[in-house]
């Protein structure tokens, strides 16, 4: 059984270990671009944040035995599933947004882990797209999308960004709850 988990497990992480490797060519990319005295574009930087908090995210829904997906820090708080599902609808919808695209239905309130995971992905895959579809030239076009007052394309991203970090850091907390680390934890 435990080795079943342990497969369970690594299954559930191998998308996040496979664009680490993205990671990696961003920081590669970097590093060779400061090494000619370049400066790390905003746009680069913005993408190297969205690799690391997508990453997390998906790795961190792995980590979360299907069982405890109901799980709650408190009663009135919401589920694991619910915050996962609620990270991955706000990435596709951002995302599919910026690209003009048609929003796809929210995800199920009862939707298994397999489908939540299938779900983040569809969310990194929308913002691949987006993050894609930017350069220098647009940008800072303005946007009129999101929350608050115009935004530019590379700014809605950010928020995006930083949306999606402050579910992982709610996502460590049900880890722990339930025995387990989250990714980034310091180990011996």
């Amino acid at each position: 059984m435990r080795n079943l988990f342990v497969a369970l497990v690594l299954l559930g992480t191998l998308p996040a270990l496979a664009q680490s490797n993205r990671v990696a060519e961003v920081k590669a990319a970097s590093k060779a671009s400061q090494a000619r005295g370049d400066a790390l574009s905003a746009l680069d930087h913005a993408r190297m944040r969205w690799h690391f908090a997508m990453n997390h995210i998906i790795t961190t829904a792995g980590l979360m035995p299907e069982e405890h997906y109901h799980s709650k820090p408190t009663p009135e708080g919401q589920s694991f599933r619910d915050v996962v599902a609620h990270a991955a609808d706000s990435a596709i919808g951002m995302c599919t947004m910026l690209m003009g695209k048609e929003r796809p239905s929210r995800i199920a309130g009862n939707a298994s882990k397999t489908e939540l995971l299938a779900a983040l992905e569809r969310g990194r895959a929308a913002c691949e797209e987006a993050y894609g579809a930017l350069d220098g030239a647009n940008a800072n076009d303005f946007f009129p999308g999101g929350r608050g007052p115009l935004n530019t394309r590379v700014g809605l991203l950010w928020q995006n960004t930083a949306h999606i970090s402050h579910h992982y850091g709610r996502m460590t907390v049900y880890l722990r709850l339930n025995g387990l680390d989250p990714p980034t934890a310091p180990h011996d």
